[in-house]
């Protein structure tokens, strides 16, 4: 999954904004499936995220712990995104449709912030803080302007020979 740390700006929207223009389509096709169409593409999102934030994480050096929480959110966001379109379609009590769209928002937020938060300070600049934020979160204009970073980050030298490990 590393590899792809190692595409292009274009190679990357085409792999990330596939699964949102599928999913726009099936749920104009089949509207019972908007949940489940969301998630797909939400869980693609999320696993580029994940991917940069943990391949950075590794480069950068930092607490084990930090790794460890960003591991146990990811994983739970998943599964929170996965249950959200069964809880949209069985009769599950409101509260907990509540409770489990506030908590995979709040997730999204913390890989937001987790990711944008280590891509600053890989690159020594802590003002591209809320920049690096704005960029993630609309991911199909940022992922232009952040990949060729995070291009540049992992293919510096010594990284050449790493990249399908």
């Amino acid at each position: 999954m590393k590899l792809l740390l190692y595409l292009k700006s274009w190679q990357l929207f085409i792999i990330l904004f596939c699964p949102f223009i599928i999913s726009s389509v099936v749920s104009l096709t089949f509207p019972n499936f908007i949940p489940i169409a969301t998630s797909f593409w939400l869980i693609t999102y999320l696993s580029w995220l994940y991917i940069m934030s943990v391949n950075l994480y590794k480069k950068f050096n930092r607490k084990k712990v930090q790794l460890t929480l960003l591991t146990i959110n990811a994983v739970n966001t998943f599964i929170s995104l996965l249950f959200i379109p069964i809880a949209s379609h069985v009769s599950v009590p409101s509260p907990f449709k509540i409770v489990l769209f506030i908590y995979s928002f709040v997730g999204l937020i913390y890989m937001l912030f987790y990711c944008a938060n280590i891509l600053a300070k890989k690159e020594n600049n802590q003002n591209t803080l809320l920049q690096n934020l704005i960029l993630l979160w609309f991911y199909p204009i940022g992922l232009w302007v952040i990949q060729p970073r995070i291009n540049a980050i992992f293919k510096s030298k010594g990284n050449e020979n790493d990249a399908f490990a």
